[in-house]
């Protein structure tokens, strides 16, 4: 039987544009827009105020009350080509 992982990230960063986050094997961009209704409406200076949980599974933001499964941010449609960035191409 196989089974699968649970997806974690190793730690985030965000840029004006999108949510990245860091994997075991590389990098997921998300644009703000696709992450969630409230980030698309969050101030730039609130969208940096994130917060990896301690086992990696999740992402809060106190000052807009809003938290996103790792897992279910990497599988948001993307309206523009989103790739896995690994190691060994940057």
């Amino acid at each position: 039987m196989r089974t699968t992982e649970p997806v974690t990230a190793k730690g985030i960063r965000t840029t004006a544009e999108q949510l990245v986050l860091i994997l075991a094997d590389g990098e997921v961009p998300t644009l703000w827009e696709e992450c969630s209704p409230r980030l698309a409406a969050a101030s730039p200076e609130q969208r940096p105020a994130a917060e990896r949980s301690p086992g990696g599974y999740g992402i809060h933001w106190a000052a807009i009350d809003e938290d996103l499964p790792v897992g279910e941010t990497m599988q948001v449609p993307p309206r523009s080509v989103v790739t896995l960035i690994t190691a060994d191409q940057r």
